[in-house]
C-alpha cells in the first residue's frame, strides 16, 4: 500500500514519496505546517481562500482520473504529470498549479504539492500528509521556502492537494537566516522515508531511507558542504554502555551532486532508517559564500508507535460480547491473520474500520474455544505483534453444562430429566458439529451410561473424529 507525493514550483521537477502513517487528532494542517515554520523561524502562513478553491478543484481533477497510472509518470522535462490537467477532461481548470491559481482570482507566484493515494489505502489527512512532506528530501525545501505568506489544502478528499502562495506581501527572512532540521533539542515524528521519484536514493530503490537532515539558508547565498556528521548517543544498559555514539551511514547530497537541491540547502540522507527513542548528535561545518560555519546541534527520535491494544497476550473474551482488537502507530503496509480453534466453532474474527479488528466467541463457546490473532507492520522498523483470545475464566464458572449444550440437546436433558433412574446422555463435539445418544430405562445406571456411551462413539467413529464422548452429569432427582 502506497501513498505518492508529489510537488511543484515553477519548472522544478517535482517528486514522490512513500509516507508512514500516523494520528493527529484535533490538529488542523496548517497548524502542523505553521509548527514546523515558526521552529525554523519562518513566517506563520495564513489560509487564502482562493488557493483553497484551486486545491480542491484539482484534488477533484486527480480523483476522478480514470487512469490513475499517469500519477506515477514524469514528462519529458521531469515534471510530474499529477501536476498536469488534460483539456479535455470534464473537471479541467487549468493546465498547470499557477494557471489553476490564476482562474481562481490568485494573481501570486504559487506552488503545489500533492500526494496521491493508491486504490488500496485509506487516504491521509493534511497534518498526516504535511509529516509525510516534512519526512521527504525535495519536498521540504518546498515547505520551509521563505517566501511563502499564504495557503489552501483540498484534505478531506482522496487525493491531499496543498497550495503555496507568495502573496501580496512575501514571506521575509534576514539575510543571515540559517536554520537546520531536525531543530535543536526536538523530537521528530519519523524515523525515516521511502525513496521518492526522482529518486535521491536510486542505489536503495524503494527501500527504507533514515529521516533527511537539513541545512537552509535564504537564496542568494551558495552553501557547501565541507563535512556532515550525524551520530547517535551511547544507549545505556545498567551501568554499561551497549552503543558508543556510532557514526550513522549515509550520503550528502547538495547542488553540486543533485540538480534537485538548491545551492542554498545541503541534505544528509541516511542509508536506513534511525533508531527509534534515541538522541542523535550532529556535527555540520560548510561554507556560506565561502566564508566557513561550523553548526552542532541534538535532536531525538519518537518511540516506535506501532503497538496492538488490548496489550495481551492472552486476553479473556466473554461469549457473546465481541471485544475489539485495535492497531496504532502503523508505520507502512499493516496485515493480519488469524486461527480459530475448534474449527468450525463460530468464533468471528473480521475488520470493522481502518485498524481496527472484532472478536466475536459465540455463547455456546466453551474452554476450548480460543482465537489467535497476528498482526504484522512495515515501515522503517517492522513488527509483529500476537495476541490470543481465549474464554473468559470467570464466565466459565457461572456457566453450568447445560448452558454449553445446543438447544436441541436441552431439550433431550429436559425430556430424560422427568425420567426415573436410570437415564443417560452422551455427547460429542468435532469442529462445530454436535452428535448425542440417549438411554432410559435400563435395569442399571451404569448399564444406562453404557449403553448411550457406545452408541455415541460408533457414532464419532462413522466420522473419523478423534473425540472422545462425554456424559452429561444430570442433577440429583429422587424417585
Amino acid at each position: 500500500m502506497k501513498t505518492v507525493l508529489a510537488a511543484f514550483v515553477l519548472a522544478l521537477p517535482c517528486h514522490l514519496a512513500i509516507p508512514q502513517d500516523q494520528e493527529f487528532p484535533g490538529a488542523s494542517t496548517i497548524a502542523v505546517l505553521n509548527q514546523y515554520r515558526v521552529a525554523m523561524n519562518l513566517n506563520p502562513l495564513k489560509v487564502d481562500e482562493r488557493l483553497t478553491a484551486t486545491a480542491q478543484a484539482h484534488s477533484a481533477y486527480l480523483t476522478a482520473l480514470q487512469d490513475r497510472s499517469v500519477l506515477k509518470e514524469l514528462t519529458i522535462d521531469g515534471v510530474p504529470r499529477m501536476h498536469l490537467e488534460d483539456p479535455g477532461n470534464a473537471k479541467y481548470t487549468g493546465s498547470t498549479p499557477v494557471e489553476r491559481a490564476r482562474k481562481h482570482g490568485y494573481p501570486y507566484r504559487a506552488m503545489e504539492q500533492a500526494t496521491v493515494r493508491d486504490s488500496n489505502r485509506v487516504k491521509l489527512t493534511g497534518p498526516e500528509a504535511v509529516e509525510n512532506l516534512v519526512a521527504s528530501v525535495y519536498h521540504r525545501s518546498g515547505l520551509f521556502n521563505p517566501i511563502w505568506s499564504d495557503f489552501g489544502e483540498a484534505s478531506d478528499t482522496n487525493d491531499v492537494v496543498f497550495m503555496f502562495g507568495e502573496g501580496a506581501r512575501r514571506g521575509q527572512v534576514g539575510r543571515d537566516w540559517l536554520a537546520v532540521f531536525p531543530t535543536h533539542d526536538s523530537t521528530t515524528a519519523r524515523v525515516g522515508f521511502q525513496n521518492e521519484l526522482p529518486d535521491p536514493a536510486p542505489e536503495r530503490a524503494h527501500q527504507w531511507l533514515g529521516l533527511p537532515i537539513s541545512i537552509h539558508t535564504t537564496a542568494d547565498h551558495v552553501l557547501k558542504v565541507a563535512a556532515f556528521e550525524v551520530r547517535e548517543q551511547g544507549t545505556e544498559l545498567g551501568a554499561q554502555s551497549v552503543v558508543d555514539r556510532p557514526l550513522v551511514e549515509g550520503k550528502i547530497l547538495e547542488s553540486s551532486t543533485d540538480r534537485l537541491v538548491r545551492k542554498n540547502e545541503a541534505y544528509f540522507l541516511p542509508t536506513f532508517p534511525l533508531r527509534y527513542a534515541s538522541t542523535f548528535d550532529v556535527f555540520v561545518r560548510v561554507s556560506i559564500d565561502q566564508a566557513t560555519r561550523t553548526l552542532n546541534w541534538t535532536f531525538k527520535t519518537p518511540a516506535n508507535p506501532f503497538s496492538v491494544l488490548p496489550a495481551g497476550p492472552v486476553i479473556e473474551v466473554t461469549p457473546g460480547n465481541p471485544i475489539a482488537l485495535e492497531i496504532l502507530g502503523r508505520q507502512g503496509n499493516s496485515s493480519w491473520r488469524s486461527s480459530t480453534s475448534p474449527s468450525g466453532s463460530g468464533i468471528r474474527v473480521e475488520g470493522i474500520t481502518n485498524g481496527k479488528l472484532k472478536v466475536d466467541f459465540p455463547v455456546k463457546c466453551n474452554d476450548q474455544c480460543k482465537a489467535t490473532i497476528t498482526v504484522s507492520n512495515g515501515g522503517p522498523h517492522p513488527g509483529t505483534e500476537k495476541r490470543e483470545f481465549i474464554v473468559a475464566r470467570e464466565w466459565l464458572a457461572t456457566r453450568t453444562e447445560l448452558d454449553l449444550l445446543p438447544k436441541s440437546f436441552a431439550e433431550a436433558v429436559n425430556d430424560l430429566s422427568w425420567q426415573k433412574p436410570a437415564r443417560a446422555l452422551a455427547y460429542f463435539e468435532d469442529g462445530g458439529f454436535w452428535s448425542m445418544s440417549r438411554s432410559s430405562g435400563a435395569p442399571s445406571q451404569s448399564i444406562a451410561d453404557r449403553t448411550a456411551l457406545t452408541k455415541c462413539n460408533v457414532q464419532a467413529a462413522r466420522r473419523n473424529s478423534n473425540k472422545s464422548c462425554k456424559l452429561y452429569t444430570f442433577a440429583p432427582k429422587g424417585d
